[in-house]
Order: structure tokens, then sequence, then C-alpha cells
């Protein structure tokens, strides 16, 4: 239990009173300027989690947003224009999961934030004004993964945002949808997509930054060559087991390629593995022939799980 304590905090042109209790953030639900002084003070560099607070005045936002460190107000299920304009001047990553909708003020007053996280992954539905805002947020990264269906106009705007972009709700895609994606230069999440075609595995081949594709739990032949032509890390941790001829394209790719769900590769698998240019993750493997293991070993580029650096191979069933 923390113990408490009294002092004074400037902030802007005032000093504001301190009184800090033992009381964990977590379980505070009420906030006043005073108590958000305290405990910008208190938790300086360190994440700052209100994940029961449900109202925020303005002049509370304002102390708020000067917090040194991560802030989560994932609770708040409505703001004011004049709070989102506030806490967007935050320098640090900001969660504000509780919202599940936006009006265009606050849309427009939030995308102010720069270079850090901001998440609103309780947001279900946009309008083309209010995601073009948003994709005006610079840098950083944007969480949108309460969004499970888009229109292919909604799709193009959100892909002009210049960070990384969260859309792990996405259960399905479009070729509009993937070209639009293929635009996109930084980090992309699509970890909710069960499937994609061939030709959407190409579109998307063409994004350039870290692609994560771990919803997938299998893959057409097709497509895997296609989005083998990607070029940087690419995660498809939800594969449970890939083809000879799905080794044979992976090992085409450049960059990390995470497989970490992958359960077994034949002999034939594992030398094609061995040729890839980059860090190759294989956690999973549980399935293997003493010959196979062997020519995954002899790659130090490949991860493989601890059992099978000992040389515990299960072998590979006939």
């Amino acid at each position: 239990m923390r113990v408490a304590y009294t002092g004074l905090l400037y902030v802007g042109s005032m000093f504001i009173s301190l009184c800090v209790s033992a009381q964990s953030p977590d379980e505070i639900e009420e906030l006043s300027v005073e108590q958000a002084a305290s405990l910008i003070a208190e938790f300086k560099g360190e994440r700052l989690s209100l994940n029961r607070l449900r109202s925020l005045s303005t002049e509370t936002a304002a102390v708020l947003s000067t917090h040194d460190g991560a802030l989560f107000l994932n609770a708040l299920n409505s703001l004011s224009a004049f709070s989102a304009q506030a806490l967007a001047t935050h320098q640090g990553d900001l969660g504000l999961d509780g919202l599940t909708s936006l009006d265009d003020n606050i849309a427009a007053g939030i995308c102010v934030h720069r270079d850090a996280v901001l998440s609103l992954n309780g947001i279900t539905s946009l309008s083309l004004h209010q995601a073009e805002c948003l994709a005006s947020h610079g840098g950083g990264y944007l969480d949108l993964d309460g969004l499970h269906s888009c229109s292919d106009e909604l799709i193009a705007a959100l892909a002009k945002h210049s960070g990384g972009l969260g859309l792990d709700g996405l259960r399905t895609l479009s070729d509009a949808q993937a070209q639009s994606f293929a635009q996109h230069q930084s980090p992309l999440d699509l970890n909710g997509l069960r499937t994609i075609s061939p030709q959407q595995a190409a579109a998307l081949s063409k994004h350039r930054g870290r692609l994560s594709l771990y919803g997938m739990t299998e893959m057409s032949d097709e497509s895997v060559d296609e989005i083998s032509k990607f070029q940087g890390d690419l995660s498809l941790d939800g594969l449970l087991r890939i083809s000879d001829l799905q080794a044979e394209s992976l090992a085409k790719h450049r960059g990390t390629l995470i497989l970490n769900s992958v359960i077994g590769l034949s002999d034939r698998s594992a030398k094609a593995i061995v040729s890839h240019e980059g860090n190759v993750f294989l956690r999973g493997l549980v399935r293997l022939s003493p010959s196979a293991a062997k020519i995954l070993q002899s790659q130090p580029e490949i991860h493989l799980p601890q059992a099978l650096l000992k040389s515990n191979v299960v072998p590979a069933k006939k």
C-alpha cells in the first residue's frame, strides 16, 4: 500500500495542492483536478491507468494531458470536444477504449494527438469524415479493433494514416480494400481476417511496413505464394501447417517471418525454410523427423523450441 503525502505541483500558471492516497489508480471512479495533479506527480514516467473513471472534466483532462507516460482512460464512455482537445496534447500512449462512438468535433479534437499509440478499440462505426480526421493522427499507432465492417471508402481514408494501423476486428476484406492497404507504409495489423484470396494477398504484398495476419489458420498455396512476395516483417502466426509448396514460397520472403503455430515440417519443407533470408520463428514445432531437425538446427536464424535445440526430436508421423 502506498503512503499518502502532501505537497505542491506547478501546472501552467498555478500551484496545485497535492494529496496522494493509497488508493490504486484503477480503483478511482471520480477525479478532481487536485487528485489528477497528485497522480501525475506520483506516476511520472510510468503507465497511469484510470480504467474505472467514467467522467472527466475539461480541467482535469488538461492536467492529465501533462502526464509523463502512457495514459489509459478506458472506462470513459463519453468525452466533450474540449476534453478531447486537451487529451490530444498528451505526449504518450493514450487509451480511450470505452468510447463507442465519436462525433465530428471529438474526432477533430483527438486526431491532434501525435507520435504515440491512440487506442479507440471501442469504436464500432465511423463516418467518412471522422475516418479522414483520424487518418491525420500523426505517426505513432492508431488502434481501431472495434470496427468489424467498413466500406471501401472508409478503408481508403484510414489507409492514409502515416503511422501504424490496427484493424483486428475486420473479418473480411474486399479487393479494393486490399489495394488501399497496399499504399499504407507503416505497421499494419489485420489479425481478424480468416482468409484472403490470391488477388488480395498480391495487393497486400505491396504494403511497406510490418504486416500481421495471424488470424488465419490455413491459406491456399496460391495465397501463400503471393504474400511471400511481401518484403518486411511478416506474421502468419496462426497457420497450423504449411505444405511443401508453401514452404518453398515462404523461403523467398525477405524479412522476419513468424510461424510459431506450425506444428510440423517435412524434410523438403525444412530444406526450403533454411534458405530464407532473415529470422524465422518456428517455436511451435512438435513433430519433426531427426533429419528435418538437423537441417533446421544448422541455420542460426531459425528459432526453434527449446526441446529441439536440445535434440529432443518428436518423430514425424508417416
